[in-house]
């Protein structure tokens, strides 16, 4: 039996294996070293795109709290091409009036105050 396996042990395999590795291992960690700065470089520029809103664009909004900005309390149509708007902004309510036909617009304070020249202050 011992003579089998000496007998074996000397003759070349029927397959020759390769004994180089196909991709040397410098290589294959720079080329992961470069993923990973691409993915990283895509999330920052996801972040920034997101930050300066252009994702609003695809959908994708900005985290904000309900009490940022502009709310819209309540909406009434008052024809096919007027609507009016109860708006809160920084404490204070507005009514918007809106028509389609032109594109202007009258804002008023809710107590009784009118905006200057429509602006909201």
């Amino acid at each position: 039996m011992l003579l089998f396996f000496a007998a074996t042990a000397l003759t070349d395999p029927a397959i020759p294996y390769r004994t180089t590795p196909a991709v040397p291992a410098g290589s294959l960690a720079s080329s992961l070293v470069i993923v990973g700065v691409v993915l990283v470089a895509l999330v920052v520029a996801a972040a920034y795109a997101r930050r300066r809103g252009w994702m609003a664009k695809l959908g994708v909004s900005a985290k904000t709290s309900p009490t940022d900005g502009i709310q819209v309390n309540a909406s009434c149509r008052l024809s096919m091409s007027s609507t009016a708007y109860v708006l809160r902004y920084k404490g204070k309510e507005f009514l918007v009036v809106e028509s389609a036909r032109g594109t202007n617009a009258t804002v008023a304070n809710m107590d009784g105050s009118a905006s200057p020249e429509g602006v909201i202050q």
